[in-house]
């Protein structure tokens, strides 16, 4: 087969690839959508309760837009007092609206939910309603879930960007749940093409680099959180495009897309340990000094700094002229990390939460959605492949100094793990399975390359034993002195 027509039947595959995954993506935020719509719920799935209805209220406080949904217009009704449903039926009738009373079912908001084939028949009822009654909020748009204060509730723990991504599409096709996916979706698709190209670029292999995106793309946590409105999918995409910067040298260009992916949420800056990490060895290898490394580490912290308060500035102008920048400093920076490292919710009723080694065993998995009792949406990953990514990253750490296509996978991967388990031992212990989708490409990459590059390379695997072999000695060496063995 001549290498050009290879390379064609590749790209054909790989698009195959690539559609293969939007097609699972797409199905299950369908499916999604039409189970709530059967079942007469709300739409929402998981924090998609906090995360679409900030983005909605961004949209209408900030930037003083409305939205509707796609082939009607929708409002919800908050009321200063409870109100009966009869109360509302004689109104509509008294008056002679062409207005229906789709949802009543609001237990920690006094709201309503109302629809009309028409924008403008619609504006006139509520209205009408307003004069009559005691009307505290109107919310045009989809249906909003019930929770006290979600009227008013911007996420402000969170970055905004992934919120007006959010916000852009219900702008683009409508407030509706298949409409707050499509991003997430397109994120997805995006995270199986780099995958691809980081891995074409670790090995100039194109068909090993089509196995590990296939691999990437079918794995459960990824179909989840590509079908869901949840922000973790932008942390994957970002930690993938860092790492094809990282590999293709190019090392301060990945330390500004995971600062710029942290305008999604601030899990992205986990991947700057490593990055920062390999910037001081670079540095260090030209001149092993304590004064290059005191400066090394002094610049990266400034440069890291000053990136990423420009960048948070730069995405929350608006938010920050809407509330005032103290007010945005104390929420959006200060709140916010002071928020993630804290516990965040106790008791029985509170969601199943996880420590971050629990992501790579299959344990205490973030139940998003529950399509009957039987069976569940759960966000986690084929936890088999990741124990062994997890085993591996342990295990040929020392392929760090033997093989160049391993090491800044492994390098990568156990930084960024460490940043979780960092935010663990510091405070944040309420820590859910779906923030591992972040390691989602990771995870086959480490195991098909440590697999084709050290397992199946007897000289490299018998360096990397040799190697442990060496370091269990030193241990046992330090532990006999402690002892005053020796």
């Amino acid at each position: 087969m001549s290498t050009k027509f290879a390379s064609i039947i590749v790209t054909i595959l790989l698009v195959g690839v690539l559609l293969v995954a939007f097609t699972r993506y797409y199905s299950l935020a369908s499916d999604l959508a039409s189970t709530e719509s059967a079942r007469g719920g709300k739409g929402y799935v998981s924090d998609e309760v906090w995360y679409v209805s900030s983005a909605r209220n961004i949209l209408r406080k900030v930037f003083k837009v409305n939205v509707s949904p796609p082939d009607r217009a929708g409002a919800s009704v908050i009321f200063s007092d409870p109100i009966g449903v009869s109360k509302l039926e004689a109104f509509i009738e008294e008056h002679g609206f062409e207005v229906k009373i789709v949802d009543t079912g609001y237990s920690e908001i006094n709201a309503v939910y109302f629809e009309a084939e028409d924008s403008h028949s619609l504006k006139v009822f509520v209205e009408a309603l307003t004069r009559r009654y005691r009307v505290e909020d109107v919310v045009w748009g989809w249906r909003i879930p019930d929770a006290e204060g979600i009227n008013n509730y911007m996420n402000l723990e969170h970055p905004p960007l992934g919120k007006y991504v959010i916000g852009v599409s219900m702008l683009l096709y409508g407030d509706h749940p298949l409409a707050w996916r499509y991003p997430s979706i397109v994120a997805g698709v995006l995270i199986v093409l780099f995958t691809y190209l980081v891995m074409l670029k670790l090995t100039s292999d194109k068909w090993l680099s089509l196995v590990v995106s296939l691999l990437v793309s079918m794995d459960p946590i990824m179909r989840a959180l590509s079908s869901t409105a949840l922000l973790d999918i932008y942390v994957a995409l970002f930690t993938t495009l860092s790492l094809y910067f990282l590999v293709a040298r190019k090392l301060y260009i990945a330390l500004v897309v995971s600062i710029a992916g942290s305008t999604f949420k601030f899990n992205t800056l986990f991947t700057l340990i490593p990055i920062w990490l390999i910037a001081l060895r670079k540095e260090l290898k030209a001149e092993p000094t304590l004064e290059k490394l005191m400066e090394t580490v002094v610049k990266l912290f400034l440069v890291t700094l000053a990136l990423f308060m420009l960048f948070q500035v730069i995405v929350s102008i608006p938010l920050i002229a809407h509330i005032g920048f103290n007010a945005w400093v104390q929420q959006s920076i200060i709140g916010a990390f002071k928020w993630h490292a804290s516990i965040k919710c106790t008791g029985s009723s509170c969601p199943i939460s996880s420590t971050p080694w629990e992501w790579f065993l299959g344990v205490n998995g973030f139940p998003l959605y529950y399509f009957s009792q039987e069976r569940a949406l759960v966000a986690m990953g084929f936890w088999p492949i990741w124990t062994i990514a997890l085993s591996y990253a342990t295990l040929l750490l020392p392929a760090y100094r033997v093989n160049r296509k391993l090491a800044p996978l492994l390098v990568f991967f156990l930084g960024t793990l460490l940043g979780y388990v960092f935010l663990w031992l510091i405070g944040g212990k309420t820590q859910y399975s779906f923030y591992s989708v972040q390691f989602a490409p990771l995870v086959y990459m480490l195991v098909v390359l440590g697999f084709v590059e050290v397992i199946l390379k007897r000289d490299k695997l018998g360096s990397i034993l040799y190697s442990w072999i060496l370091v269990l000695r030193l241990m046992w060496r330090a532990l006999l002195k402690l002892l005053v063995i020796e």
